[in-house]
């Protein structure tokens, strides 16, 4: 499943909009999802990962076998952390500062989505004090 990126160069991202719209007619308001459990597929996530994914410290706003979006209730930025089974880093990170925001851009990756958490985690602290540059 491919999700929008930022800023295409030279073309202000209307590329990126259309590519957006045509997902939005194919696939209605929710990304694909891989093949569910009940249909024969495998589930991406395991009970202690999905446990980490809803704690108390985010809300959840939508979940799919591959992938969930979840907003972390100290910052309100809003996330993604998709599980892949083909890439050097099995999972990425997408992220948002508000909920109206269109697009996630891509914050980065993990080996695990328990350092995914922590990544998470972090950048709320940095958030929350101020966004000051580390030294």
């Amino acid at each position: 499943m491919a999700l929008p990126q930022r800023g295409a160069a030279g073309n202000g991202g209307r590329k990126i909009k259309e590519a957006h719209a045509y997902e939005k007619t194919v696939y209605g308001n929710s990304p694909p999802a891989t093949q569910g459990a009940a249909e024969g597929g495998m589930l991406m996530f395991t009970a202690r990962e999905r446990t980490l994914l809803t704690s108390p410290y985010f809300r959840l706003i939508r979940q799919t076998d591959d992938f969930f979006e979840i907003q972390s209730r100290c910052t309100k930025h809003c996330w993604i952390v998709q599980k892949l089974s083909y890439d050097r880093y099995p999972v990425r990170i997408y992220h948002k500062h508000t909920k109206g925001t269109a697009y996630y851009h891509k914050h980065g990756h993990a080996n695990t989505v328990s350092s995914a958490v922590r990544q998470i985690k972090s950048h709320d602290v940095w958030q929350l004090n101020g966004r000051r540059a580390m030294a």
